[in-house]
Parts: structure tokens; sequence; C-alpha cells
């Protein structure tokens, strides 16, 4: 997790709203005020794939499609283009991937499904740990 993680500020790449940090068994997770998307770091993605998502994912909008549409966004932490990555087996799950610090931003909802694809989630663990 980063240093001084309370003290950082950051912003939503999709809906521009402010980040707030939750706690949830001593993990660090950034969450959207306005759109409820979730943000975390790489060494926080094996910790979250044993936790209950219910304290942080929001419930899946019936329509993401507002939030699908924006494709091409910032980092909140290292302000660079992050990548769009496509769930394996649930093509309707689109997320971002930070080429840099290797963060994960999440639409709201979508990581409850996403960590149910645990062949998907294993392949990205392997991707991300190189």
């Amino acid at each position: 997790m980063t240093e001084n993680r309370e003290d950082r500020k950051l912003t939503c790449p999709k809906c521009k709203a402010a980040m707030e940090v939750i706690k949830v068994e001593e993990v660090d997770i950034d969450r959207c005020t306005g759109c409820q998307g979730i943000f975390f770091d790489i060494c926080e993605h094996k910790d979250l794939s044993t936790l209950e998502t219910e304290p942080f994912d929001a419930p899946k909008a019936h329509d993401n499609s507002a939030m699908d549409k924006i494709d091409h966004i910032k980092c909140p932490v290292c302000k660079v283009d992050m990548l769009r990555l496509v769930a394996i087996k649930k093509r309707d799950i689109k997320y971002e991937k930070c080429p840099m610090c290797s963060g994960v931003y999440f639409d709201a909802g979508e990581f409850t499904e996403f960590k149910e694809e645990e062949t998907t989630w294993d392949a990205i663990n392997k991707m991300l740990r190189g």
C-alpha cells in the first residue's frame, strides 16, 4: 500500500468526484464518493480476493453503460493513461489497470462480479506479478 494513504487525496478518474479511503479488515480501498467506483493498489489485490465485497463495493447499477463509455481515463495516483481490460468470462465487465503502479479501477459492483471469475482472477494475478 502507498505510504501516507490517509493524506493522499484522489479524484475519481471517471466522474471526477473525491475518493474516500474505506478500511476493510485492515485493507485500504479508495472509493468514489460520486459513482462508487473503486481503486486499489497492486499490493491490495491478493488481500481483496479473500474479502467480502459488500462493505465496499456498491451494488452494480442495472446499466453501468454511462461509466463504461468513459474508456480513456488517467490513473488517480500516477496520472498516466490506464489500460482498458475486459474480463475473460463476463465480457460486460470492463476495468482499467495502470501500467505504472498496477492499480486497478472498477465501476461500482464490477469487482464483486469480477472476483467470482476465479480463473480470471488467477490469470490477472499471474500477469500482474510477472
